[in-house]
This record gives C-alpha cells, structure tokens and sequence, in this order.
C-alpha cells in the first residue's frame, strides 16, 4: 500500500464559501491526477489523504508534480482572490509493520514539514 497525504495551505483566513468551492476543486483535481484504484478522502478538517497502489518512489514524485501543476493551473484559472495551494507530505508504506495510521501520521510530520517550509519562503510565521 501506498499514499500520500495532501493538506490545503492557507484556507483557514477565508470565508465558509471559499473552504467548500476550494475543498471541491482540490478534490477534483485529486480525483483527475490519481490513479484508477486510488482512495481519496478529506481527513481532519483542511487535509486530504490519497492511499495510492502500486507507486515506486520515482511515481510518487510524479504524482506529487502533476498535482501542484494542476493546482497552480487551478489557482490561475479561478475567481478567488488568493491562491490555492497545498503542501504534500508522501511516504511509501512497505513495511507491514507499520499501521495505516502509522504511515498516514508519518506523512502527515511530512506535510506539516513541507507546509512550514512554504510559510517560511512566504515570509509569514509558521
């Protein structure tokens, strides 16, 4: 089993509208770039979690590409005011171990990593 985990950055600031107009584009935009078999749901409020089959490290990083350019063309093409983003935290869970749970909390210190990161280059506090 595979996955990465996807959270949405930077929504929290905005009004209810542009969470549910926002969460629906991302989630479409999960639904277009994920594989056939792929499971993706919301998961804790401004997150995503896509479990993913069959990806080496070399396709997840595909994915994780194909993902920010389809949500920078997302964010160019739409009527909001600011822009949508999102940081990815990705593992890959091949040690069975290790829980869903496990691997899901794993990419989610990724994601809050990458999320920080972004912050940080944007000059605001994490």
């Amino acid at each position: 089993m595979k996955k990465i985990a996807l959270i949405t950055d930077g929504w929290k600031r905005y009004v209810t509208y542009a969470w549910v107009e926002g969460y629906r584009r991302i989630a479409s935009v999960l639904r277009q770039n994920c594989p056939v078999g792929s499971i993706c749901m919301r998961y804790g409020g401004d997150e995503f979690v896509c479990v993913v089959p069959d990806l080496d490290i070399r396709k997840l990083h595909q994915l994780e590409q194909n993902i920010q350019h389809a949500l920078a063309e997302l964010s160019s093409a739409s009527h909001f005011s600011f822009p949508i983003e999102a940081s990815i935290g990705s593992v890959i869970a091949d040690d069975p171990v290790f829980s869903l749970n496990d691997y899901i909390n794993l990419a989610d210190q990724k994601m809050y990593q990458t999320k920080k990161a972004h912050k940080a280059a944007r000059g605001a506090t994490p």
